[in-house]
């Protein structure tokens, strides 16, 4: 025979590390496969389901037995239906807690999902803002260059401009801070545009009818996108500060173009008085 090699012999710390690592493939091989409350729900319901059967069937065949003994229907529940049901009123328990949980995880998808919307609505019309803004800024700006009757200081005009500025590169979270930010320079370019008013207006001021129409123009676009701005600043928050915050910046969107409603029907009449 030819010579067979003997089996090594293994030291005590060996073997106990092949314990191990039995113990640990055992511990691997043996983990359940978890599943999400969707899916036990399912499977609680089919349980359910297949157990009032069994109760079902149960009472139909002991009615079945007594009725060919000839003995009269009972109301006597057998203990393996007692048992069933039973197991019923448990299952229906971890049903209840299953809906709750599934509920809660569905309201916490929508509540991020509305998150998003939010963020998503207030930058488009953070940029829409700033793009509609434009004509109403230009007839400002022109109107001092060509010393027509003013109707705010530069110092006034350069605010308005800054605070637009402001909100258009706003690169924060938009989070309480970053809403109030935003409101705060949207508050503040609604006061600068309230005060506005014809200065200076006595003899020998100079004005031009395109000036002024363009003035009205601008200032209506401007508006009609503070509204549209309004309006599509939604859904709701869960989050009731932020949900605050998002009613608080609404509001001043809508008092900041009724006051450039108020600039454009200021420039009409100023063109239509204008001789």
């Amino acid at each position: 025979m030819e010579n067979q090699e003997l089996p090594k012999k293994l030291t005590p710390e060996e073997i106990e590390q092949q314990k191990k690592n039995l113990e640990q493939r055992d511990e691997k091989t043996e983990q359940p496969i978890e599943k999400d409350d969707s899916v036990l729900l399912s499977d609680v319901n089919e349980k359910i389901e297949k157990k009032t059967q069994i109760i079902e069937d149960t009472k139909n065949k002991i009615d079945e037995i007594r009725n060919g003994l000839g003995l009269p229907l009972s109301n006597e529940i057998p203990p393996s239906v007692k048992t069933e049901e039973e197991s019923i009123t448990k299952l229906n328990q971890e049903k209840t807690n299953l809906e709750s949980n599934t509920q809660k995880s569905e309201v916490g998808e929508e509540s991020q999902e509305n998150v998003k919307k939010f963020e998503g609505n207030l930058r488009s019309a953070i940029d829409d803002i700033s793009t509609k803004s434009k004509t109403m800024l230009d007839a400002l700006y022109e109107r001092q260059q060509q010393q027509f009757t003013p109707l705010q200081n530069p110092d006034e005009f350069q605010s308005i401009v800054s605070h637009l500025k402001s909100i258009k590169n706003f690169d924060g979270k938009f989070d309480i801070n970053g809403l109030e930010q935003i409101n705060e320079n949207i508050q503040k370019i609604s006061r600068l545009i309230e005060n506005m008013n014809p200065k200076n207006t006595g003899g020998g001021v100079r004005d031009n009818p395109q000036s002024l129409e363009k003035l009205a123009y601008g200032a209506k676009t401007f508006s009609a996108s503070l509204d549209e701005a309004g309006r599509n600043l939604g859904p709701e928050l869960a989050d009731e500060k932020m949900e605050e915050k998002r009613k608080e910046l609404r509001k001043s969107l809508g008092i900041l173009s009724e006051q450039t409603q108020k600039l454009n029907s200021l420039a009409s009449r100023m063109r239509a008085n204008f001789h």
